[in-house]
């Protein structure tokens, strides 16, 4: 069995509940946690990361002032950090002692159970809290890979969500793939293309230090969110290798037959992407949904050939602002990083080589498109959903 006691100054309990003497000090006054079964890897060896439950068994053990066992009986707080705790965060103490199965996933790095006393769970407890804390010893695990972070069921989330975490990244091959005026993409090259192993590293103006398509990036820590349903990281810290600049894998082309299968184009969230042979629904006319829409956020709607029962979106107000989409108007490609907004799926554009119109000709000039051609500033942050 192997444990640690974290040592906290706890103090008197006069100093935080005003209804007691100064002299007296609640109980327990520190927390054994001991872990009793389960791997524990290391740093030279860690565990693999996994989305999947994990298990561990703990005793926790109150002792007092002077690390001799309590008989305390009352509630503690549960969590793991970092991961998710995955049960209740409540340990029910009853003579000093609790002894069960902690079960939690997504832990990365050195990864800690933690107990601490802040109370019953009961608030009409009379019960003072002690404000003890005590830590198992470290669970080493690997940091996450890009696809390990993004492969989730629900698009809306991702396994690190409200972390500020690290990715791997010295030992894969994280390429720049896209770079834009507050931030870039990268691809972890060491998996397949599709697999979920794309992101978008908000750094809200141009990235500095800076890099450009095909720079490794050896080093990713940030702020783990999601932008309206799209993985980002943000508040970000990364290293740009002496690696030579690499060729970064040409657009995907996404076929018009898998633009409803939301599963397989999240596997591909992030990543640059092509469309083919699309055009414009007739439908998009000054006072429609969608060119309200497009007036508001400067995105615009497209069909795939022969596919009218789905659609996808081209944000250009960004990367090529006097492009003008009308009603009807064909395009043989259009290309950018592929984003979700709640269920829509966007191309953002990189610039306007990314925009084909006919035979290969230039996007039309500003002003041959509708009244309003210009969308208004959006309310959002710039530049991308």
């Amino acid at each position: 069995m192997r444990h640690l006691l974290l040592l906290l100054a706890v103090a008197p309990l006069g100093a935080c509940s005003g209804g007691a003497s100064p002299t007296e000090r609640a109980e327990p006054t520190f927390l054994e946690v001991t872990l009793v079964d389960g791997e524990t890897g290391s740093a030279e060896a860690p565990l693999p990361f996994s989305a999947e439950l994990q298990s561990r068994t703990v005793r926790v053990t109150a002792l007092d002032v002077n690390g001799d066992p309590v008989d305390f009986s009352g509630d503690l707080t549960l969590d793991v950090r970092p991961g998710r705790l995955e049960m209740s965060p409540w340990a029910t103490v009853t003579g000093g002692t609790w002894e069960g199965e902690v079960l939690f996933r997504n832990g990365f790095g050195p990864t800690r159970i933690w107990f601490s006393d802040l109370g019953d769970k009961d608030i009409e407890s009379a019960r003072v809290p002690g404000y003890a804390t005590g830590v198992s010893e470290e669970l080493w695990f690997e940091l996450p890979t890009l696809a390990e972070m993004n492969n989730i069921d629900d698009h809306e989330t991702n396994q690190l969500e409200g972390e500020f975490a690290e990715l791997r990244a010295a030992d894969r091959d994280l390429r720049v793939i896209a770079v834009g005026p507050a931030g870039y993409w990268v691809t972890d090259m060491a998996d397949p293309p599709g697999s979920y192993n794309y992101l978008f590293v908000y750094t809200f103006s141009r990235p500095d230090p800076p890099v450009e398509v095909g720079s490794r990036i050896t080093l990713l820590t940030g702020s783990t969110q999601e932008y309206l349903a799209t993985t980002q990281i943000s508040f970000p810290h990364y290293d740009v290798g002496d690696d030579p600049i690499a060729d970064v894998p040409e657009p995907e082309v996404i076929p018009a037959s898998r633009c409803e299968d939301n599963d397989w184009l999240e596997g591909w969230e992030s990543a640059v992407v092509t469309l083919e042979d699309v055009r414009v629904p007739a439908s998009f006319v000054q006072g429609s949904e969608d060119y309200l829409d497009y007036l508001e956020y400067g995105q615009w709607p497209v069909l795939p050939s022969g596919e009218d029962r789905c659609t996808f979106f081209v944000n250009t107000s960004v990367s090529v602002p006097d492009y003008a989409p009308q009603a009807g108007a064909e395009l043989t490609s259009v290309t950018g990083t592929l984003s979700e907004v709640w269920g829509r799926w966007i191309l953002n554009p990189r610039g306007a080589e990314d925009l084909t119109i006919g035979a290969g000709g230039p996007p039309p000039l500003p002003g041959t498109g509708p009244a309003q051609p210009r969308p208004r500033p959006r309310p959002q942050r710039d530049p991308y959903p």
